[in-house]
């Protein structure tokens, strides 16, 4: 006890005793100024390295999950607030990627400042779907919605293109059926002529959206007659030598009416439709039915090509009847 006593009464002793308390003190003052301490660097980019196996396979980066994360740092908060987002990497090794595929790349990071490090990469790993890029041609075509008015009908269609290029990713370039555009028919009474957007669209009519599609037109022009439809009746014309009243013969055409179709001022122009003129060498001596054509004027369609005109027949009366009724 005296000798333990006596050690700490020597003043060599007592000094370096002091001394390592000071620095003890010291160091926990210190310690609490400049802590150790977190801090989250947000949405730093992600860089690709070993991309050499990808470009020699011909395989291009379709999709991937994310392109910033965020990186947790640790260290001394003098140390810590220095440090930018400049001052850290961010990678993703792709040198696995050799065939088309989706794969999970682990993400990788560094920090270009003395005596901070990382702890953590949020998200820790990306999703990568890689494939080849192929170009292929598909049919481009109207898809039409609603209907025309009553009495109209859709004439000469045109396209400006009857197909376009597409080029994207071969997985998703098989599942293109073709390219369309949407013209909507309702309240529409004149002929379209107008440049509409194409979409492109799966086997099921469902639309195909993606960035990596590229196409070499977005629009197509349209051109469509628009036609109006009419009912009219339809007279027989004879040759103009023909005197019904002499031959006894009435005249009945079958159909009786017919739908003509043509621009809209010259269908309503028209009240009727004449056959061709029938001659008297075709009329039948009594009773009989023949077909003929229509005479449609220019700028008119019918469906109906050709018409069947009856001809009744009741004898002539003779002057002796008209004479004598009795006789």
């Amino acid at each position: 006890m005296n000798r333990f006593k006596n050690l700490f009464q020597n003043d060599k002793v007592l000094f370096v005793v002091s001394f390592l308390v000071a620095v003890a003190l010291w160091m926990m003052v210190i310690g609490d100024r400049n802590p150790q301490t977190e801090n989250v660097i947000r949405d730093v980019p992600i860089a690709y390295t070993g991309t050499e196996i990808m470009q020699d396979a011909d395989l291009k980066i379709i999709t991937v999950s994310d392109t910033t994360a965020d990186v947790k740092i640790f260290g001394r908060l003098s140390e810590i607030h220095q440090v930018v987002a400049a001052d850290v990497t961010l990678s993703a090794d792709l040198s696995e990627i050799n065939k088309p595929g989706t794969y999970t790349v682990p993400l990788v990071s560094t920090v270009g400042q003395t005596g901070v490090s990382v702890e953590g990469v949020t998200p820790a790993t990306i999703t990568v779907e890689a494939d080849f890029i192929v170009q292929n041609r598909r049919e481009v075509q109207v898809q039409f919605v609603n209907e025309l008015p009553q009495d109209y009908e859709q004439g000469e269609l045109s396209l400006s293109m009857t197909s376009l290029t597409v080029e994207g990713p071969e997985n998703l370039l098989k599942t293109i059926a073709k390219a369309v555009a949407v013209v909507d028919l309702n309240n529409i009474t004149q002929p379209i002529s107008a440049s509409y957007p194409l979409k492109l669209v799966d086997a099921g009519g469902n639309e195909v959206v993606s960035d990596a599609i590229a196409v070499s037109a977005t629009e197509v022009w349209v051109d469509l007659d628009i036609l109006k439809a009419k009912t009219v009746p339809v007279q027989v014309v004879l040759d103009g030598e023909v005197n019904l009243a002499e031959t006894g013969h009435t005249v009945t055409p079958a159909p009786s009416s017919v739908r003509i179709k043509g621009k809209a001022a010259l269908i309503d122009s028209i009240e009727q439709i004449e056959t061709q003129p029938i001659p008297q060498s075709m009329i039948p001596v009594q009773a009989g039915t023949i077909d003929t054509a229509l005479a449609l004027p220019d700028g008119v369609t019918c469906d109906t090509e050709q018409i069947s005109v009856m001809f009744d027949y009741t004898p002539p009366e003779t002057d002796a009847q008209t004479a004598d009724p009795g006789a």
